[in-house]
C-alpha cells in the first residue's frame, strides 16, 4: 500500500468538458515505482472505500495551469467536432 505524503489543493480538470473545473484536498501519493504523480482524494466519510483518484495531466497545483489545460481541452475538442461536422455535411446517400 502506498504511503501518503502531504495534503494539498489541486484543481481537477479530468471532466472540464462536462463538470467543470474544480477544486479539492488531496493526499499526493508517494509511489516510487511509478514515474507519474497521482493524488486522491481524501477518504469522506460516506465514502471511505474507494477514493477518486487523478493521475497528471488530469489535476494541477495552481487554477491558472488547470484553467490553461482546460481551454486546450476545449480547443482540441471544438476541431473535432467540427472535423465530424464536415464529415457529416460530406455524406451522400442515394
Amino acid at each position: 500500500m502506498n504511503q501518503k505524503s502531504k495534503v494539498l489543493t489541486v484543481w481537477i480538470t479530468k471532466y472540464a468538458l462536462t463538470k467543470g473545473v474544480f477544486s479539492t484536498e488531496v493526499y499526493l501519493d508517494a509511489d516510487e515505482h511509478s514515474s507519474r504523480r497521482r493524488v486522491s482524494e481524501k477518504e469522506k466519510q460516506e465514502f471511505a472505500v474507494w477514493p477518486a483518484s487523478y493521475y497528471e495531466p488530469d489535476w494541477h497545483e495552481t487554477k491558472e495551469a488547470a484553467l490553461a489545460r482546460a481551454n486546450e481541452m476545449r480547443v482540441k475538442k471544438i476541431a473535432s467536432l467540427k472535423k465530424q461536422v464536415k464529415a457529416l455535411e460530406a455524406m451522400k446517400f442515394d
